[in-house]
This record gives C-alpha cells, sequence and structure tokens, in this order.
C-alpha cells in the first residue's frame, strides 16, 4: 500500500442498517397501496382479473394484489328523486309529477357490477309514474295527488341492480300547460286585462 493512503472500513453494522432502512420505507409503501381504510357506512368491492368480486370492510382491509379494481358502495339510506315527469291521463289530459323513492344498497356486489344504476332507476321510476297516471282519471288524481305507488317494475329491476326500493310516493301533480295556449290566451285578452297582469 503507497504510504499516505489509507482505505477507511465501513463499521460492521451499516451494511445492515442502510437494508433494514430499505426494507422498511418498502413496506411502507406496499402497505399504502394495499390497505384500504373502509369507514362504517360504506363496503369496498373487490374485483381480481378474473371476474372473481369480494365485499370487504368496514375497517382496514388489505387489497391484493394491488392492481385489483375496486369500487366504494355507500350504504346509507338516501331518497331518489325524480321531478318534470310528463304523464297522460286516462282521460287524456296532459300533467307533471315528481317521486320520491328511499332506497339503500343491499347487495354491494350486485350494485357495483352494473353501470349507471341510479339512471336506470330513475328512468324505471319515471314509468311507474306514466303507468300509474295513465290507468287513473285527472279527476281521481286530484283526489290523491301524493299517492304511494306499489312500483313492481321498479321493485324488481331494483333488486336486480342491488338495490332495496322502501316507498315510492307521487309528489306535486299538476296538469301541464302548453305555452303555446298560454300565448294564444294572452293575446286575445282585452287590453285592459294585459294591462293589469302587466302591472303584476
Amino acid at each position: 500500500m503507497p504510504d499516505g493512503v489509507r482505505v477507511a472500513a465501513a463499521p460492521p453494522g451499516e451494511p445492515f442498517l442502510g437494508f433494514a432502512v430499505v426494507a422498511v420505507l418498502a413496506l411502507i409503501v406496499l402497505a399504502v397501496c394495499v390497505v384500504r381504510a373502509v369507514p362504517p357506512h360504506q363496503r369496498l368491492v373487490v374485483a381480481d382479473r378474473r371476474g372473481r368480486t369480494r365485499v370487504r370492510g368496514p375497517g382496514l382491509v388489505a387489497v391484493w394484489p394491488p392492481a385489483a379494481r375496486t369500487v366504494p358502495v355507500r350504504l346509507t339510506p338516501e331518497d331518489v328523486v325524480v321531478e318534470g315527469i310528463d304523464a297522460v291521463t286516462a282521460d287524456g289530459i296532459g300533467v307533471r309529477a315528481a317521486v320520491v323513492a328511499q332506497c339503500r344498497v343491499a347487495d354491494p356486489a350486485r350494485f357495483a357490477g352494473h353501470q349507471g344504476v341510479w339512471a336506470a332507476l330513475d328512468r324505471a321510476l319515471e314509468g311507474e309514474v306514466r303507468r300509474h297516471v295513465a290507468a287513473r282519471g285527472l279527476a281521481e288524481l286530484a283526489a290523491a295527488p301524493d299517492a304511494v305507488l306499489a312500483a313492481p317494475v321498479a321493485r324488481s329491476q331494483a333488486t336486480d341492480w342491488g338495490i332495496e326500493l322502501g316507498p315510492v310516493e307521487l309528489r306535486d301533480v299538476t296538469v301541464a300547460v302548453d305555452p303555446r295556449l298560454t300565448r294564444w290566451a294572452a293575446s286575445v285578452a282585452p287590453e285592459g286585462q294585459r294591462r293589469r297582469e302587466d302591472v303584476r
């Protein structure tokens, strides 16, 4: 060895310490990628590459492999409100109505397996309202404007989508007025009446 050249020897435990630090960091990164926190009002639907699904939660759950598809599903009950539904009564009168339905996800795996469930449920409820209105005259609807609908078709479809449908209520039934009729009535109204309406 040439004079004046010294080689510093590494402390005996230094390589092991470096390896331990790297291993701990790798475990932390893996835990962040794999472990999910699922709140009590949710479930996590996990689908692997083979299409098999599992429902996990609540609490800390491990998702393996990390590449698995996950869908968080909320279980809390909620109201679905559909407004501005145009329908025609049995005596040919056009009306506009709304519907309010209480629902909750009862089967998270089935719910996560369908796309656009809430939009499809809206359409199903609209169909129930139109069938209910079409079977009744305007006088019958006016006598019970806030009826509770049986909604058998929507209930069956909701079950297929993993949703439990509660009460379905018809709301705010009003006679639909054609804007052209309104303009015509205003045009033929006496001049004095039009002035009074303008003042209002």
